[in-house]
C-alpha cells in the first residue's frame, strides 16, 4: 500500500478563531498549515507518518500534497523530521479561492507520482483517539480484497472507509450502513430529521487501486469546485460503483478550529504526560 496526506487547505476557519481570539495566546499558529500544528509538542502530521511507518503492514510509500503558499514549511518540516522531500507535492496554488480542491490533489499525485498500489487516503487536519488502530483496519481492507474461493483476477475491488459516532449531523458527512457494515450512502451534512445515522465519516481511506481509476473518470467530468474540493464528496459518488465497507472508530479531532485545536492539544500533552485520567476527560 501507498499513503497520501491530504495537506494543501488554507486553514481560513482556523486562523479566522486565532485572530479573533481575545486572550491572544494563539498568535504563534497564525501562518502554520494545519497538518503542522503541534499536538502535545509533535506536529500533527508527524504523528501519521510515524503511525503508518510503525504499521506491521508495509506501507511502501507516504505522499503529502501541499500549496505553493505553505509548501516551504513542509520542506523545513521534511528536513528536520527526517522525510524524503521529493515526497512533497505543489499543487501550485496561492491562496483559497484558486484551490484545486481535495479530489483534484488526489489526482495530482496519483499522475505525478504515477501511484500503482492501493491508496490510504488521510486528512492533514484530522487525528483519531489513542485507541486507534492502523493495523487492524488496513488487515480488514486486505481481507475483503481477498477470497480464497475465488480467482484474484476476477475478484471484485472493495474500499473501507471509517465512521466515528457523531451527535450534530449538520457538521460532518454521514453514511449510512447495512447490518454487515456496508456503505449504503454518504450524506454531506443532512438534517438530524433526514437520517438516523449518527456515524460520521471522517477523512481516511482505504481506496483500491481501481478506485484512482475511477477518480481521473470523475475529475474529467466535474464541471465545479464544489464537485471535486471535499474527499466525501467523491466518495458519495464512488460507493454506488465500489463496494465500500465501514470501520467504526472511537472518536477524532479535527483542528479546523481553535476550539478543537485547544482540545485536541490538550488530550496529547495528557498522553505525553501519562495522564490517563485527564486523557479519558478529554476524550468524554
Amino acid at each position: 500500500m501507498q499513503a497520501l496526506i491530504l495537506a494543501a487547505g488554507y486553514g481560513t476557519r482556523l486562523s479566522r478563531d486565532i485572530t479573533n481570539d481575545p486572550n491572544g495566546g494563539y498568535q504563534h499558529l497564525l501562518g502554520v498549515p494545519k497538518p503542522l500544528v503541534p499536538l502535545g509538542g509533535i506536529p500533527l502530521i508527524s504523528k501519521w507518518i510515524t503511525e503508518l511507518e510503525r504499521s506491521e503492514i508495509e506501507v511502501s510509500d507516504i505522499f503529502v500534497v501541499s500549496n505553493q503558499r505553505f509548501y516551504h514549511l513542509f520542506v523545513q518540516w521534511a528536513k528536520n523530521f527526517d522525510f524524503p522531500v521529493a515526497n512533497i507535492i505543489n499543487d501550485g496554488t496561492t491562496c483559497n479561492d484558486d484551490r484545486l480542491g481535495a479530489i483534484r490533489d488526489i489526482k495530482l499525485a496519483f499522475e505525478t507520482k504515477k501511484l500503482t498500489s492501493n491508496l490510504i487516503i488521510i486528512g492533514g487536519d484530522t487525528i483519531f483517539f489513542r485507541d486507534f488502530k492502523l493495523n487492524s483496519i488496513i488487515e480488514r481492507f486486505r481481507s475483503l480484497n481477498h477470497d480464497e474461493k475465488s480467482d484474484s483476477a476476477s475478484q471484485l475491488p472493495v474500499n473501507v472507509i471509517l465512521s466515528s459516532p457523531v451527535v450534530d449531523t449538520t457538521k460532518s458527512g454521514i453514511i449510512e450502513v447495512d447490518v454487515n457494515k456496508k456503505v449504503t450512502s454518504l450524506l454531506e451534512k443532512p438534517l438530524p430529521s433526514e437520517t438516523s445515522s449518527r456515524l460520521g465519516s471522517p477523512c481516511f481511506y482505504l481506496l483500491h487501486y481501481q478506485s484512482l481509476l475511477l477518480l481521473c473518470d470523475y475529475v474529467a467530468n466535474s464541471s465545479s469546485l464544489q464537485e471535486v474540493d471535499a474527499p466525501g464528496v467523491f466518495i458519495s459518488w464512488l460507493i454506488k460503483r465500489i463496494s465500500t465497507y465501514a470501520e467504526e472508530i472511537s472518536g477524532r479531532f479535527d483542528v479546523g478550529a481553535l476550539k478543537t485545536y485547544i482540545e485536541a492539544d490538550r488530550y496529547f500533552t495528557s498522553l505525553e504526560n501519562g495522564n490517563l485520567q485527564s486523557c479519558a476527560m478529554a476524550k468524554e
